[in-house]
């Protein structure tokens, strides 16, 4: 029987031991009533809990237990842990170089290889057309361009656009302007010659800030008088309808435009014998000059008639008149036999 009391005893004895032991072991923590109860460089906040000093930040060694380092400000600092170097630098900071195997060393506080160290902080590099939050996350090659942060993505700033991959800013030009690929030029419907132009179909407009579609065909919709003699000679925009049509002098025949030359006046083609009727069947262009075709008679020089064409028949109307002119005259006659 004694044997079991101490048995229990012993076993008692140990449970203290061990109770004591792990408040020991958790005072040696976060717990505690004073200073002198904490790790280096951390003090007894209210009297309860272990805090690290100001400069200083905690890292936990073990489920129980950390320890207090200090903080670094600068890029190339002294470090133990990626924590000292984010604290300061932001999350894309790291410790470089620091080990914990075989033991501990010492590293230098770097951006990750995917950020860029700019005015105290590790930025996250983005490519132009990339998301970003701040416009120092946007990263391009040529030194003292900056790009910017416009609604959430990366852009080059104006005149400019990104190259192929995004990794740079190249100078836009405008219509006229030097130019190595199609891409530095801005205008929309550009191409690069050497310069800056307007595409095949395309011309640009007076003020050379904008490259308009060049008509192909008579009637075709046009802003600028270009747009239509591109293709279509002797041509105008219509500044009403906004249409392209011949201009003053000539006139459409078949889709094109020909000098016009009224009869008997000189030509060179029979397109260009313009009559009222527009019917060029009815004219021709003889030895230089425009005149009606057999069948037709000029009329005013104007106009080619038909003059085998089938008059209306008026003998009715002549007999009518006859007859009434002659009842006018008996009727006129006995009157003056009378009086």
């Amino acid at each position: 029987m004694r044997t079991v009391k101490q048995l229990v005893y012993t076993l008692l004895l140990c449970l203290l031991c061990y109770c004591i032991t792990g408040l020991q072991e958790l005072n040696s923590g976060r717990e505690c009533k004073n200073d002198g109860e904490c790790v280096l460089n951390a003090y007894c906040h209210e009297g309860k809990l272990c805090l690290c000093r100001d400069g200083f930040i905690a890292i936990v060694t073990s489920k129980k237990n950390f320890t207090c380092v200090n903080e670094v400000g600068n890029i190339g600092d002294v470090c133990e842990y990626d924590v000292q170097c984010a604290k300061a630098l932001g999350t894309h900071a790291e410790c470089k170089g620091a080990t914990t195997q075989p033991e501990r060393t010492t590293g230098r506080c770097q951006c990750t290889q995917d950020a860029h160290y700019e005015d105290g902080i590790c930025y996250k590099n983005a490519r132009i057309g990339e998301a970003c939050q701040v416009n120092d996350n946007c990263v391009i090659l040529t030194p003292n361009l900056v790009a910017y942060c416009d609604q959430s993505r990366c852009v080059c700033p104006p005149y400019f656009h990104a190259n192929d991959n995004g990794t740079d800013c190249l100078p836009s030009s405008d219509l006229g302007g030097p130019c190595n690929s199609d891409d530095d030029c801005i205008t929309m419907n550009a191409q690069c010659k050497d310069m800056c132009t307007c595409k095949m179909g395309y011309v640009a407009n007076v003020a050379k800030t904008d490259c308009l579609i060049a008509a192909d065909k008579l009637h075709a919709p046009c802003d600028e008088d270009k747009q239509c003699t591109e293709f279509l000679p002797k041509t105008t925009c219509d500044p009403i309808r906004k249409r392209c049509n011949c201009t003053v002098g000539w006139h459409e025949v078949n889709g094109a435009c020909f000098l016009s030359s009224r009869l008997h006046e000189p030509c060179s083609r029979k397109e260009q014998c313009l009559i009222d009727s527009r019917n060029i069947t009815r004219v021709e262009c003889y030895e230089g000059f425009c005149i009606c075709v057999d069948q037709y008679e000029m009329v005013n020089r104007t106009d080619c008639i038909d003059t085998q064409r089938t008059l209306p028949d008026t003998s009715g109307t002549s007999m009518i008149w006859r007859i009434n002119t002659a009842l006018l005259c008996t009727i006129a006659l006995l009157f003056a036999l009378k009086y």
